[in-house]
């Protein structure tokens, strides 16, 4: 009997047309359903699992090219009709293909939907030597701060300053996006090797510096949390000619000044150079307990096992692998089932009166403005992703997960005042009024956007704070 709940512990670590079968019949319940991409996501894995050059590859694609016609994805479901043709399709398949195929084109010209697509880009010239970063964007250092984000002129609401690919980065087994790039909803192709992972393409598959090194092992089989530790150490090793020069890299940034900035960040080197120098919370004893439950994971990579042989070599992987397991615990962010780490992302402090929010789009980190910011100004987010617990229940949480007790305008009583003369802003009482009214969105945010250009670098205010959140939730909303 296969248990095709996902669980992992019992999916086997190799190509099984048994078990992709039981998975395939599994997205049919969800395709009858009409659930199109809860049945994508069990075809995705009956693909991967699906044993080179067998029906199943073809009985994927074909079942999958039916899910992207019924959510009008029609291109989408136009590639994977001329995939699962040029597979080992059944006879009896190849009828209903070509007539989807056919409907396919009729609707692509009939329909009317426009076709959306969102630009993501900096709103101002890059950074020389940090392309993530605006030009108008400077990083500093100083002993109350550390290293953070100035603002170099005035930056008006709405604008990204900072667009950052992930440096590391797993997700939960049981997510089928792309290893590479985190899409969703794509074209995927299975790793020719092992189940573990898909791809949009070839491109993708060439381009990823981590599945190489897993491909086979039982390191795919580790939970998300584990794994990012073990991506850590392969960028490491990526980075270097050699484990030698990885060693004597280490050797010599640990001597470094931890206030240094970085010099630049344009090739693998120099981002694990910046990813090394992150900051880092102070050790506990759990801390090497964490630390040398991660080793015993890495060493779980026949390949990496393989390079670092030897007592010398050994005892320095486990070395690495504290720091870094000190860097992740600082750095990451994510969720219940994925965790990123962003080289200069991590450089932004917190406020609970952010003047940017943060989301990710693929597997890049995005911060917009939602405060106009005055030259000289830190550039901050709100850890907690919301602005409205209570003070001492914030700082309960910003103490116990960031070790630090937070001294901005919320914090501060006497500046957490009601502003009468906002309140009666016009812009703000139709944000108050139609705040949930899902049509008026555009109208929203624009009436957000007039406002917090006008009154954002005010001391911060009730009305400034609603306003703001209400910014910061339309942003998410509108961009997914």
């Amino acid at each position: 009997m296969i248990d095709t709940s996902g669980d992992v512990n019992i999916a086997p670590n190799r190509k099984d047309n048994e078990f992709s079968t039981a998975l395939h019949q599994r997205g049919n319940e969800f395709f009858r359903a009409e659930n199109w991409s809860e049945a994508m996501t069990w075809y995705n894995r009956s693909l991967s699992y699906a044993e080179i050059g067998s029906e199943n590859v073809a009985l994927a694609y074909s079942s999958r090219s039916a899910c992207f016609f019924n959510m009008e994805l029609y291109e989408k479901a136009l590639i994977d009709i001329e995939t699962a043709k040029s597979a080992n399709v059944p006879e009896h398949l190849l009828v209903q293909l070509e007539q989807r195929q056919q409907e396919c084109h009729e609707l692509m010209q009939t329909a009317q939907k426009p076709k959306v697509t969102r630009d993501f880009k900096l709103s101002y010239e890059a950074n020389k030597n940090f392309p993530c970063m605006v030009d108008v964007v400077e990083i500093k250092y100083n002993q109350e701060f550390g290293r953070h984000l100035v603002a170099k002129c005035d930056i008006p609401v709405d604008k990204i300053v900072l667009m950052e690919k992930e440096f590391i980065a797993a997700i939960d087994n049981d997510r089928m996006l792309c290893c590479n790039c985190s899409r969703m909803n794509s074209n995927f192709i299975a790793c020719p090797q092992c189940p573990a992972v898909v791809f949009c393409d070839l491109d993708c598959m060439n381009q990823n510096l981590w599945h190489k090194w897993e491909c086979g092992s039982s390191v795919s089989q580790l939970n998300f949390n584990m794994k990012l530790h073990v991506r850590a150490v392969l960028m490491a090793i990526e980075s270097f000619r050699s484990v030698e020069d990885l060693m004597e890299f280490v050797g010599s940034a640990l001597l470094e000044d931890p206030g240094t900035i970085p010099t630049s960040m344009h090739d693998l080197k120099s981002k694990y150079h910046f990813f090394f120098n992150l900051k880092r919370s102070p050790q506990k004893v759990d801390d090497i307990i964490a630390a040398y439950t991660h080793f015993k994971c890495i060493q779980m990579c026949p390949k990496i096992n393989a390079l670092f042989d030897g007592e010398e070599k050994t005892r320095f992987l486990m070395h690495l692998v504290f720091h870094h397991t000190l860097i992740i615990q600082t750095n990451s962010i994510g969720g219940d089932d994925f965790k990123s780490i962003h080289n200069v992302f991590s450089m932004v402090n917190h406020s609970c009166a952010p003047n940017l929010h943060n989301y990710i789009v693929g597997n890049h980190g995005i911060f917009k403005t939602i405060r106009y910011v005055k030259m000289g100004e830190q550039l901050c987010f709100n850890y907690l992703g919301s602005f409205n617990e209570k003070t001492h229940e914030r700082q309960k949480e910003l103490e116990s997960n960031w070790k630090f007790i937070c001294k901005c305008a919320v914090c501060e009583p006497t500046n957490n005042i009601v502003n009468a003369r906002l309140a009666s802003d016009p812009r703000f009482q139709f944000v108050h009024d139609n705040v949930h009214d899902e049509s008026l969105a555009l109208d929203l945010l624009d009436k957000c956007r007039q406002f917090l250009n006008e009154h954002g670098q005010l001391a911060w205010s009730a009305e400034v704070g609603f306003i703001s959140q209400v910014f910061a939730g339309l942003i998410t909303a509108l961009e997914d």
